[in-house]
């Protein structure tokens, strides 16, 4: 590692963190469901602002590399959203195809076949965030099932 300008650290995590990270789509190619479990759901939820996301650490399902879940626990902005509401999204790399449900708790949507062209895919009125987390539970847990 060497220091770069203004402080920014540069570091070479060598050849095998790059072949990891190659080799996951075809590692994963049989994977078809990701569970993404948001710790302490409403402590994160009131430190992201209305109209931001919480995000998943990248992740290969059905031979897709780098998708990523995007939870706005306080909704989208926009005249849609409604007090109550989160917008669930997947992101994946521009020219992927996916066919797909979403879940937050037990909220389900889809299977939708979807086509990624630059930009997330998802609701952004998923559900009422409060029904989906058992009560005394701090934890969420939603994700993504590929058909």
């Amino acid at each position: 590692s060497e220091e770069g300008p203004e402080g920014l650290r540069l570091v070479n995590r060598g050849p095998e963190h790059f072949l990891q990270r190659e080799l996951a789509p075809l590692t994963n190619r049989d994977v078809d469901r990701v569970e993404w479990r948001i710790r302490n759901i409403w402590k994160r939820a009131r430190e992201v602002p209305r109209g931001f996301p919480v995000c998943s650490p990248p992740f290969s399902i059905a031979g897709v590399r780098e998708v990523t879940l995007q939870l706005y626990p306080n909704g989208i902005e926009g005249k849609d959203n409604q007090d109550g509401y989160c917008g669930f999204y997947v992101w994946c790399p521009t020219g992927e195809s996916l066919v797909m449900t979403l879940f937050v708790g037990e909220a389900k949507k889809g299977p939708i076949k979807t086509d990624f062209e630059g930009g997330a895919k998802g609701h952004p009125r998923f559900c009422k965030l409060v029904d989906q987390i058992p009560e005394g539970e701090e934890d969420l847990v939603g994700g993504l099932v590929a058909h």
